[in-house]
């Protein structure tokens, strides 16, 4: 579905302050024409400085502001807030067409692209997933505008030449995190007297007060419009969110030091090639450690490297979205689910395949557990199996009768009910169940045969899905001497 000429774009965030900068991040991606609209429920120092400075982007303080733009123009809508007051205030205006999270699907759309299904039935409460919103959001962009996109980052240079250091660090940081960046910046500075370190400024950020007055070479910014220049050919540290969004506007290095979940990993090397993480304690050992990685990469600044420090390697390998890996090292058996789905949705939703040559575990598994979770599986697989097979015989009928038309419906609810009984038995499949039903319950049609028609593809989708963790659970049971009875 492409947009209308002349239609505007309204883009909702979370309520997470972060999810605005994904939005935001995701559209920096591309040369949108349309004219852009922006409503965050949620506000941020860093988020307000930014967004009046946006010249392609109205923001829009209360959806209710809409209301008389809506009569003299259409929009539509890309929607990442699933919040009832947003969801009932975006049907009450009635927009052109919604994207991403709606209260009723049957009324403005027809169906869900795969990356918008793997938003409503994957991307909120699920443990199990790795991919980050802006990633999410790039590719509903793809799908629905087939924009032109500004910047190739596969063929970004490794050169890199600076001679600032943009410094952005979280505002509500740890105690112990601000003890190690107080030492970190103030060996870094010592240590550089010729290089600027440009630190974007919040008013909590109090207890590096002392430090910025004291220090020549320290430079607040205090508001991110004063970012362009200084970006500019900068590396970029810190262990703020701020930075992947920073790093996708320009063309630099970012050296975050903190800690990332596999989902913010995944969306921080997605960013640049260039991007480098350091997970940390925050210890003496670990600020030692990453001073120096520290030093040395600003000391070969301006030369062609392909520069990699020890602490990627080692702290990449703790997770599961690893760069060429193939080997995994199984933590747990919902470690196991995580990388099931990991694949399968990297395969299904990117095309991209992921050979996994070695898995084993670092944990004790019985066999019986291993046969209980591989016997769910095939439970679900038999089911989709009989919705294919009786939704076959009602798409290939001419003129179906009211009694097969009912019968069809109560065999749909059965299977709703059966699925929701192996979940609450085993929730690690939840996902596999939300992917089945989200949509499905949400189908809305005249013709009983369109139904059965949609209900079969969704069948067809879910398949697969099995197939992968089932074959994963019987790769890592053989592989690790797990003798399973099937």
């Amino acid at each position: 579905m492409s947009v209308n000429v002349g239609t505007s774009l309204l883009f909702i965030a979370h309520d997470q302050w972060a999810s605005a900068f994904n939005i935001l991040e995701a559209i920096n991606k591309f040369e949108i024409k349309e004219k852009i609209f922006f409503y965050s429920p949620t506000t941020n120092h860093y988020l307000n400085s930014f967004l009046p400075h946006l010249s392609n982007v109205t923001y829009i303080k209360d959806l209710s502001e809409l209301k008389q733009l809506n009569q003299n123009q259409s929009f539509d809508v890309y929607n990442f807030n699933n919040s009832k007051k947003v969801l009932s205030e975006i049907e009450q205006l009635n927009f052109q067409n919604i994207y991403g999270f709606y209260s009723n699907y049957s009324k403005n759309r027809k169906y869900l692209s795969d990356w918008e299904a793997y938003l409503v039935s994957q991307f909120v409460n699920n443990p199990y997933n790795t991919i980050s919103l802006t990633s999410i959001i790039t590719n509903i962009l793809k799908e629905s505008l087939n924009p032109t996109l500004k910047y190739n980052y596969a063929s970004e240079k490794t050169e890199i030449k600076f001679n600032r250091v943009f410094v952005s660090i979280d505002s509500y940081t740890e105690p112990r995190a601000k003890i190690f960046w107080i030492n970190l910046l103030s060996e870094l500075c010592s240590q550089f007297p010729r290089i600027e370190f440009h630190l974007l400024w919040s008013p909590q950020l109090q207890f590096l007060e002392k430090l910025a007055t004291s220090q020549k070479n320290i430079k607040k910014i205090e508001n991110l419009q004063e970012t362009n220049e200084t970006l500019n050919n900068s590396l970029l540290i810190g262990d703020n969110p701020l930075i992947t969004y920073l790093t996708s506007t320009v063309s630099n290095h970012a050296f975050y030091i903190g800690r990332m979940n596999t989902v913010a990993l995944e969306h921080f090397f997605s960013t640049s090639t260039r991007n480098t993480y350091h997970e940390t304690d925050y210890s003496e050992k670990s600020l030692q450690k990453i001073g120096e990685d520290l030093k040395k990469f600003i000391e070969s600044a301006g030369k062609e490297t392909d520069w990699k420090s020890n602490s990627y390697s080692y702290s990449i390998s703790q997770h599961l979205l690893a760069p060429k890996t193939k080997t995994w090292k199984i933590k747990s058996l919902n470690h196991l689910y995580r990388l099931s789905y990991h694949l399968f949705w990297y395969y299904y939703l990117k095309e991209e395949h992921i050979n996994l040559q070695n898995v084993s575990l670092d944990y004790s598994e019985s066999s019986q557990n291993f046969e209980y979770h591989i016997d769910m599986l095939t439970k679900i697989y038999n089911l989709m199996e009989h919705v294919i097979t009786f939704s076959r015989k009602i798409k290939d009928l001419s003129d179906p009768q009211g009694d097969i038309i009912v019968q069809y419906y109560e065999f749909i609810q059965e299977i709703h009910n059966l699925l929701a009984i192996i979940v609450t038995e085993c929730n690690q499949l939840k996902p596999l169940y939300n992917f089945f039903a989200y949509e499905s319950l949400n189908f809305s049609d005249i013709l009983v045969q369109r139904i059965a028609e949609k209900f079969m593809a969704k069948a067809f989708q879910v398949q697969p899905l099995i197939s992968v963790i089932h074959d994963i659970f019987l790769s890592v049971a053989e592989k690790n001497n797990i003798r399973v009875n099937l």
